[in-house]
Parts: C-alpha cells; structure tokens; sequence
C-alpha cells in the first residue's frame, strides 16, 4: 500500500515582476525591429500594385487593338506640380462614324493609381490628330499590336513614390513592337 505525503512546500501561483518585464521588454524589442519594416513592405506593396494595375490595362488596350482590328491608345498626364499629382489614366478605342466616316476616339475605360503613386515622366509626345482635343501623352496601339508614336529613342513612363522606400521610381520601357518591360530604381 503506498501512502501519499503531503507537501510542506508552498505552492508558487502565477509569474513574478521581473519574469513579466522580461517578456514584454522581449515582446518590445521584437516590434522594434519589426514594426518598421511592415510598414516598408506596405508602402513598397502600393507601388507595385499600382505597376501590376497599369501594366494590365496596357495588356488589355493592346490585345484589344489586335482583336478588333483598330488603333487603341492610354492617354495620361505627367505632372508633378499639382497637388496632388497626377494619378489616373484613360483607355480608347478609335471608331469610325457610320454617316461621316470620320474618325474619333471612344473612351471604353480608365485607371487610377495609388493616391500615393503618380506618373512624373515619359517621352511619348500627345496624340495631335485633328480628331483629339486633349494634349495628355498617348500609348497608340495599332490594329497589329505595334506601338504607332513610338518615340525614336524607345518609349518610357515613369510611375513615382514620395513614400520613404528603398526604390522609389518605376520605369516601364516600350519597344517598337509593343511590347514592354520594367524596371526599378
């Protein structure tokens, strides 16, 4: 038969003070390190969201150009005086008029950047043709997917930060073709 001893030891319930210092100094020092770099990662996140919106609808104005066999265009304004800046785009379609036969542009969509991202350079000249009123900067795309006002030295927008970020500036770089790429810096 076994017999239980009682314990003359007193029992210790809950933590002492220095135990919780120790872990909410520990808990401190992880958001320390931590807390700095989220938000470097959420300020960097709306840059390359605003990247994967615009190179999308550049996609989908080229492949429209292709599929219905008509020149489509993206027309914005860089403008870095404003305030704010400059942040939204447009997309057309030319049509031609069934009773006129002239020809104009339809606008079939647009985009907006971040509040925080916004278009500061490019070298693609305005659409000048009779039929355009605006004098905002133009990606023309041609019924075969090429690039008509394709500047001589290769077409460049330049998308832009203020937020404190190690790369700040996005440049997405056109060739001939239509097609494009970018590049950060």
């Amino acid at each position: 038969m076994m017999r239980f001893k009682a314990s003359t030891e007193p029992r210790e319930r809950g933590y002492s003070l220095v135990e919780m210092l120790v872990v909410i100094s520990i808990i401190g020092l992880i958001s320390l390190v931590t807390v700095p770099n989220f938000v470097v990662y959420q300020r960097s996140a709306k840059l390359k969201t605003s990247l994967r919106q615009l190179t999308n609808d550049i996609r989908y104005t080229r492949q429209l150009a292709i599929s219905r066999n008509c020149r489509t265009k993206l027309s914005f304004e860089t403008d870095t005086v404003a305030a704010p800046a400059v942040s939204s785009y447009k997309l057309y379609e030319e049509r031609t008029h069934p009773t006129s036969g002239g020809r104009s542009w339809a606008q079939i969509g647009s985009g907006k950047l971040d509040k925080t991202v916004y278009f500061f350079t490019t070298n693609f000249p305005a659409d000048t043709s009779p039929e355009d009123n605006d004098t905002l900067n133009d990606v023309i795309f041609q019924p075969n997917g090429t690039i008509g006002n394709q500047p001589v030295a290769g077409g460049n927008i330049g998308m832009r930060t203020d937020q404190k970020i190690p790369k700040k500036v996005i440049t997405i770089t056109f060739s001939i073709t239509g097609q494009f790429n970018s590049a950060a810096s």
